[in-house]
């Protein structure tokens, strides 16, 4: 199996788990390490706002938060929510759920929604269904996009979500109720 492995393996991206697994059963691989990428949050474009959000779960709740912000960087609405079903894809979606809510309420109908799920990304882009327990959220949002003159839906990296993941955190605080 090793000398398989080996045939098929000459080069790896840089994963320091994969790299160590592969080290210890024997298989020498080249390791390319990634490109560092610039992770900032950016403006929307003028006439749109942008919609960042998180969800996330602690040893004792669930939460999700977010902030609406317009072309400027001004923020326009922040929010934070906890309870509900633990689970994160559920925390993801409610969060987006509430933001959306936030943006109709301020009339604000052109709207980017960034946020650090790929699961839920690949939900909205119709590139995989949403788990059982998260359907009824997932249609509720999709039809409550039907009512924007515009949405889009984007993954952005953790570091670039920093407001909405420090909402997120005071939502799930036990401390901060």
């Amino acid at each position: 199996m090793t000398t398989y492995l080996q045939s098929q393996l000459s080069t790896v991206k840089e994963v320091g788990q994969i790299r160590v697994l592969l080290e210890r059963i024997g298989i020498q691989v080249n390791c390319v390490a990634r490109a560092p990428r610039e992770c900032v949050w950016t403006k929307p474009k003028e006439g749109m706002v942008k919609l960042n959000t998180d969800g996330a779960l602690s040893d004792t709740r669930g939460g999700g938060g977010g902030a609406i912000r317009d072309h400027k960087g001004d923020v326009l609405l922040a929010f934070m929510t906890a309870g509900g079903m633990k689970s994160i894809m559920f925390q993801e979606l409610k969060a987006i759920y509430m933001g959306l809510q936030g943006c109709l309420f301020i009339y604000q109908m052109r709207v980017l929604v960034a946020y650090d799920s790929l699961m839920a990304i690949k939900v909205f882009q119709r590139q995989e269904k949403p788990p059982w327990y998260c359907a009824e959220i997932a249609a509720a949002i999709l039809e409550m996009v039907r009512r924007f003159n515009q949405v889009v839906f984007t993954h952005v990296f953790r570091e670039a979500n920093r407001t909405a993941d420090h909402l997120v955190f005071l939502a799930t605080d036990r401390r901060c109720n």
